[in-house]
């Protein structure tokens, strides 16, 4: 398995409708944006990063725990982008 490639947060503003100022970032390179109701939704490619990071350190995957969340329903704004 091959070291994984972050997703940064220039990739997120250029794939997502976000702005810097509403993202958060979280251990293990978790990107979260917080939604106009302040509820933190993971970017899923920084959640995919810190499963694939984890697996090839640890030999660990835990590749659900990474998405977890309170949603509010804002995160299908993220699939529309």
């Amino acid at each position: 398995m091959n070291k994984p490639k972050p997703f940064t947060k220039e990739d997120v503003l250029k794939k997502y409708d976000v702005e810097e100022k509403d993202l958060v970032y979280r251990y293990l390179g978790i990107i979260e944006w917080i939604c106009l109701h302040g509820v933190g939704h993971p970017i899923p490619e920084t959640a995919e990063f810190a499963r694939q990071k984890v697996l090839f350190e640890d030999g660990i995957d835990n590749k659900d725990a990474y998405m977890v969340h309170g949603c509010d329903g804002c995160c299908e704004k993220l699939k529309k982008s």
